[in-house]
């Protein structure tokens, strides 16, 4: 088994500060990248990538192959996403509003060990909105935007298929009082 490798380069481009993260544990690899454009707006990508496969010798009994991806195990995930934050002048009520979008994927997830089951690739738009002022915060925000359908977990037992169907969309409104 490898041990863990971490490696961080940080690069400078038109006053922005990129700094780049890989990890990697045998068949794993992560890249994550954050940068402030401005000093309004910061930025966020992470990608994920898997290749777990089952080793061994094929089990006739419980029927696995070797080589087949382990389940329940996304091959890969990402995000990106940004937030911008307009500062309000003081004469303003509301000293600040915070404009957060993101957008999440998952990719190729298999149910059972044959790889006969699996989720494709989706994905979910995510935004929040929020009003401070001094220590209160009104938010609105919704989630799975555009109502993908998924599902989170699936399997088969005695010839009856069963899947849980991830979260339809949801709106809400978040108040935060600081004292």
């Amino acid at each position: 088994m490898l041990k863990p490798k971490l490696a961080t380069v940080s690069v400078s481009f038109l006053n922005s500060s990129f700094a780049f993260t890989f990890f990697q544990v045998e068949t794993m690899i992560e890249f994550k990248m954050q940068w402030p454009f401005e000093d309004e707006f910061d930025g966020l990508a992470d990608f994920r990538l898997s290749n777990l496969r089952l080793e061994g010798e094929p089990d006739m009994k419980l029927h696995v192959d070797a080589g087949k991806y382990v389940p329940f195990v996304p091959r890969h995930t990402m995000m990106v996403g940004g937030q911008y934050v307009f500062e309000l002048n003081e004469s303003s009520f509301i000293d600040t509003i915070v404009l957060n979008a993101d957008y999440r994927g998952t990719g190729s997830v298999y149910w059972d060990v044959k790889n006969k089951y699996s989720q494709k690739f989706y994905g979910t738009l995510n935004a929040r909105l929020a009003f401070q002022h001094k220590g209160s915060e009104l938010a609105l925000w919704a989630n799975n935007i555009f109502n993908k359908d998924y599902n989170t977990f699936f399997f088969e037992s005695m010839n009856n298929k069963f899947r849980q169907r991830g979260t339809p969309v949801q709106l809400g409104v978040d108040l935060r009082l600081r004292f």
